[in-house]
């Protein structure tokens, strides 16, 4: 319903006010949402996600889509080296008491390191 909606305000004020922000629920979190509003409005979409229909994150992502080791310990962002950023292993920057240490992602003292 949320595209007729805005279809309609379009329709009725035109250019008379600039729509900045389409602030929505989970129940609106589909796609065309997301496109009319950028594509029309030309406006920034804040729409809570919802779950259904939702996918596994990619391998060495967790849930919320950062990096994890290969144990599943979310990696320590570590700065920028030139154009990349750098996620260090999270047992040997004293963050979790990984049961295998640092030797299970990486032979080296400076552990796991992701560029």
């Amino acid at each position: 319903m949320a595209v007729p909606m805005m279809k309609k305000l379009k329709e009725s004020y035109g250019d008379t006010f600039k729509v900045k922000h389409s602030i929505m629920d989970s129940g609106y979190d589909i796609e065309d949402n997301y496109n009319y509003t950028v594509n029309e409005f030309h406006a920034q979409p804040i729409i809570a996600y919802n779950k259904r229909n939702s996918y596994a994150p990619p391998e060495e992502l967790n849930e919320k889509l950062h990096q994890i080791c290969s144990m599943g310990y979310e990696l320590v962002y570590w700065g920028k080296d030139g154009d990349y950023l750098k996620f260090r292993c999270p047992h040997v920057l004293g963050k979790v008491d990984c049961p295998h240490g640092s030797i299970w992602c990486s032979s080296s003292n400076y552990g796991y390191c992701l560029k």
